[in-house]
């Protein structure tokens, strides 16, 4: 109050630039003590007051109140019907006197997260105000993240096993109108992401999405457990004697025990002829069948000279990069180059230059192997080898553009990176993890096209050794 009215104006000038600033989508607790009274006039004021305000208005409370107006903020002290003794938090010296200067300030569409503000009057805050408490119910949505969106996962595993299915997806596919088709001259990376969107939306409506339902081993003998419930509940109703009750209680919980016993016991079963025949796909998908979907947390990891430990996701984010950019591109330090520069350069071979052949896409497409994670696209090989002769050809067209053009999509090149834990060592030691690159299936069809023709070539020269 002894300041003036100037530096007062600079004050909330530099907190109306504050509160702009912060994104509409986020939320504003804004608490402090004004040394403003605000008053009653809830009329006058309205969503900015509530009906429960108390004392007069002063200058300092009118600048308040013109700023919670403009930025459509609400007084949440004002909104709840309390005793004064709840409500005021200073008393003036003087006139013994208590009056609210101390406030909790939302947004207007946030005021209904508050449950409650009020003053303490027993708590020792070494002050001669008291503390002022709000209790909210804060429903924090994860941020929207628009681009670098994976498609979902769709159950690709249907293909194998149902024709009806492959054919289905076929004919939706070669009927489906490709948007490339009336882009003049479109980039490889068009063709590519035009390609994959038009084929996993395709997939979308004729497989479906995975469903995820964990099971249990009451869902099983859900309907003879309800039976053998329904007949002791009758029991209970009934005039039995005490014995006869218990002796029911008995058959119940020995067949619920049965029944547990039984369904475990062949889920180990079924596990252990998965894991016996290598079918390790099938396997880990029982087990999350089972026990659910491990909760993905990021946990804080070691810095670089392990001194410290990053907790911020996007610092843990830039050492996990740092590290696997360490273990995936480590130089040439150990290697020789004046002895790789002396050694005979080979002739040059100009049969690698001829665009591939349908036999060799197709035999290329034939070593891909199923039950494998799929890369950015969330296109698995299976789509390829099992979807019919018109995503086969289109995507046969599309890599002969590829290497007619000498330029891969950028799709074929990312990977996503899966790190998983070695089983021993410090959970926050980025060295006690392993990697796994997730790759584009269909870039995996160009590679093993031209490793298949590389190592061809080498076995004229290489030794067998090699």
């Amino acid at each position: 109050m002894t300041c003036s009215d100037e530096e007062k104006r600079k004050f909330y000038d530099h907190l109306r630039m504050v509160l702009l600033s912060i994104p509409q989508c986020d939320k504003i607790i804004l608490l402090g003590d004004f040394n403003a009274r605000v008053g009653t006039e809830y009329l006058a004021w309205k969503n900015v007051l509530g009906r429960h305000g108390i004392g007069k208005c002063n200058s300092n409370g009118y600048a308040l109140l013109a700023l919670c107006a403009e930025l459509e903020l609400s007084i949440t002290n004002t909104f709840f019907r309390l005793p004064d003794k709840y409500k005021t938090s200073w008393m003036h010296p003087r006139s013994r006197h208590w009056h609210l200067l101390d406030y909790v300030i939302v947004r207007r569409n946030d005021l209904k997260d508050v449950l409650i503000t009020r003053a303490m009057r027993g708590a020792q805050g070494w002050t001669d105000h008291r503390l002022i408490r709000c209790k909210m119910r804060l429903n924090i949505k994860p941020p929207h993240r628009a681009e670098h969106k994976i498609p979902a996962r769709l159950a690709f595993s249907k293909l194998v096993l149902d024709v009806d299915i492959r054919k289905e997806l076929d004919k939706k596919f070669g009927n489906t109108a490709s948007d490339s088709d009336s882009v003049d001259n479109p980039t490889i990376d068009a063709e590519w992401r035009c390609f994959a969107d038009n084929l996993h939306k395709v997939s979308k409506l004729v497989i479906g999405k995975v469903q995820k339902k964990n099971q249990d081993w009451f869902d099983d003998s859900d309907t003879e457990l309800r039976q053998l419930v329904g007949v002791f509940r009758r029991s209970l109703r009934s005039a039995h004697c005490n014995q006869e009750r218990n002796a029911l209680h008995q058959v119940l919980k020995r067949k619920v025990r049965e029944l547990k016993n039984e369904w475990w016991l062949a889920k180990a079963q079924d596990l252990q002829r998965l894991a016996d025949t290598n079918q390790t796909a099938r396997f880990f998908e029982s087990l999350r069948t089972i026990y659910g979907p491990r909760c993905k947390k990021t946990a804080p990891v070691y810095s670089r000279d392990k001194t410290t430990k990053l907790t911020d996701p996007s610092e843990v984010l830039l050492r996990w990069a740092e590290h696997f950019n360490e273990v995936l591109n480590p130089g040439s330090q150990g290697a020789d180059l004046n002895y790789i520069n002396s050694l005979d350069a080979l002739p040059i071979s100009s049969d690698l230059e001829t665009p591939p052949s349908y036999e060799e896409f197709h035999n290329a497409l034939n070593r891909l192997k199923n039950g494998k994670s799929p890369g950015y696209d969330s296109l698995p090989s299976e789509v390829y080898k099992y979807g019919g002769k018109n995503i086969k050809t289109r995507l046969f067209e599309l890599v002969l553009q590829i290497w007619d053009a000498e330029i891969v999509p950028q799709d074929w090149k990312d990977a996503l990176i899966s790190k998983l834990y070695k089983g021993k060592g410090d959970l926050s030691d980025c060295s006690c993890y392993r990697g796994i690159a997730l790759l584009s299936a269909a870039g995996k069809v160009l590679a093993h096209v031209i490793n298949s023709r590389l190592v061809k070539l080498a076995e004229s020269f290489l030794p067998e050794s090699q």
